[in-house]
């Protein structure tokens, strides 16, 4: 298993927001305000929205706290146990508990680059989708035991929220392919057959998909903004920003110096609640000839409508050592 099984996940006590201070005791765990209705003693109840920037402020400080330490166990114990991590390993998505906690056993092996490593992540965006799922984006720098930068890059997580605090569904994190060359994988690799299902969802998120290849390959950016939502968020491993909302989105797509066409296929599927779903699979950027230039994981959170699906969130990136 290659060095950069590990997740890049969430947490920076540099991005506590002051909010955090006041809001925490309230906004993590939902406040219940009580209020007399007239005379009567019959009393109506409120419950307040829990914070996302908060949640996730305190997940992440966990979170970075067990990273630091080499706690694999504490680190596993952050997932839910059906829980998928795509973060560029070419051998593919890493799905569930006994999985997960491997990929951690092998991040901390004596020897290996990140055996001693510390994390530092900045939220760029949180927001819950609906009362039990909550999805961020943001970016992350992992240093080892002298301080030099090994990896950095974003990433765009999807979490359960359940008894005051998050756990992840879904990680999608990948380095930066600016910042990190020498880390990117140059050998071609193959796309696996893609996920065969009737379900109309599936079959929805796969027409997006779709629509997604065919306007990239025709650099039609207007189009490829139009299948997100008003507020959607594109995390990806070739721009320097998580851009959040149409226009940043439109403006975060570029042409490459040599055209290329992009392929992709759905490799899995989830629904979650409220007519939200997660899906993952690969993609491969090929030229004219037909060689891959290059292949990558995506995992992305979609919004299930009537006829169509919705891109929430893409977060997507090129495969890594």
């Amino acid at each position: 298993m290659s060095l950069h099984t590990f997740i890049f996940a969430l947490g920076s006590r540099a991005h506590r927001l002051s909010a955090h201070k006041h809001v925490l005791a309230c906004a993590l765990l939902g406040s219940l305000a009580t209020t007399a209705c007239g005379t009567g003693s019959q009393a109506t109840t409120a419950v307040t929205t829990p914070n996302a920037e908060a949640l996730l402020a305190t997940s992440a400080d966990t979170f970075v706290k067990y990273w630091n330490a080499g706690d694999v166990q504490s680190l596993a114990s952050e997932y839910a146990p059906d829980a998928i991590r795509v973060v560029g390993n070419p051998t593919g998505a890493t799905v569930g508990s006994a999985a997960i906690k491997r990929s951690f056993e092998e991040t901390f092996r004596d020897g290996s680059v990140t055996s001693k490593s510390r994390i530092s992540v900045a939220i760029s965006h949180a927001r819950f989708l609906s009362a039990n799922v909550v999805i961020a984006a943001g970016t992350f720098r992992i240093v080892d035991s002298n301080d030099k930068v090994i990896r950095s890059g974003k990433w765009g997580n999807t979490y359960k929220y359940e008894n005051g605090h998050v756990t992840f569904l879904m990680e999608s994190a990948h380095i930066s392919e600016a910042d990190n060359p020498s880390l990117i994988v140059t050998e071609a690799t193959a796309l696996g057959a893609s996920l065969v299902s009737t379900d109309v969802n599936v079959g929805k998120v796969k027409a997006s998909v779709d629509q997604y290849l065919k306007h990239n390959n025709a650099l039609d950016f207007e189009s490829l903004s139009r299948l997100f939502s008003g507020d959607g968020i594109r995390s990806v491993s070739s721009t320097p920003v998580v851009a959040v909302g149409r226009d940043a989105i439109k403006s975060s797509f570029r042409p490459g110096a040599v055209r290329t066409a992009l392929k992709a296929n759905i490799l899995g599927y989830r629904d979650l609640d409220n007519s939200i779903a997660i899906a993952y699979g690969q993609w491969q950027d090929v030229n004219d000839k037909g060689d891959v230039l290059a292949s990558g994981q995506w995992g992305n959170v979609f919004k299930l409508e009537a006829t169509q699906a919705i891109l929430l969130m893409e977060s997507a990136g090129t495969l890594s050592k």
